[in-house]
């Protein structure tokens, strides 16, 4: 049985990550001061007095990111590029800053790529200013609400459809009332429905 994948393989060496992240984000020690702390196939950190940043490359999923904190934030978060760039430029960008690759053409342009936008949108982080910082925090609390309650109304959908199966008209009726302001066509004219079959 294979275990969970916990050490990179030995030859990613080869796909020049670090190598990568030293060049492309070298603008990093030279007009931030900051300095490396940590490097391995797959993770390079950077630290200053205030911040840190590390930038990885996934150990089994190959993903290529950025993550961004501050020393004294007493929940030690980590805010991914793609939440910091959310903070800054709104929904119409939040998947930039999540790339994937397993070869040295495309892992060097993707870090290519993901120095820019952390010099386009992460200066203040940079600077360790508190202010971007707790923009950055509300905007990731809202995406984490927002996520919770696109779960939470996908699993009440599967509950009402499965109810609507079993003509079970209450619980149908008690489950899209909680979900009022999301239903589609085709479930509200099911709850109109159901509440004639209860009435």
């Amino acid at each position: 049985m294979k275990g969970i994948l916990t050490e990179p393989s030995p030859n990613r060496d080869v796909l020049g990550f670090s190598r990568a992240v030293f060049q492309y984000f070298n603008f990093l020690c030279s007009d931030y001061g900051f300095t490396v702390t940590d490097q391995s196939a797959t993770l390079v950190r950077f630290e200053s007095n205030d911040v840190f940043i590390n930038v990885y490359h996934g150990r089994a999923s190959y993903e290529l990111g950025v993550e961004i904190g501050k020393f004294d934030d007493p929940s030690g978060t980590r805010y991914r590029l793609p939440t910091i760039i959310e903070a800054f430029m709104g929904n119409t960008v939040g998947q930039k800053g999540v790339f994937q690759a397993s070869s040295p053409d495309a892992i060097c342009s993707s870090i290519e790529h993901l120095a820019q936008l952390v010099s386009s949108y992460c200066s203040a982080l940079l600077r360790g200013d508190d202010d971007a910082f707790d923009r950055v925090r509300k905007a990731s609390k809202h995406i984490s609400e927002e996520l919770t309650e696109h779960y939470t109304r996908g699993v009440l959908r599967r509950r009402a459809e499965q109810a609507w199966q079993n003509k079970d008209y209450a619980d149908v009726v008690r489950v899209y009332e909680k979900i009022l302001h999301t239903l589609t066509s085709i479930e509200r004219k099911r709850l109109e429905i159901a509440r004639k079959h209860l009435a």
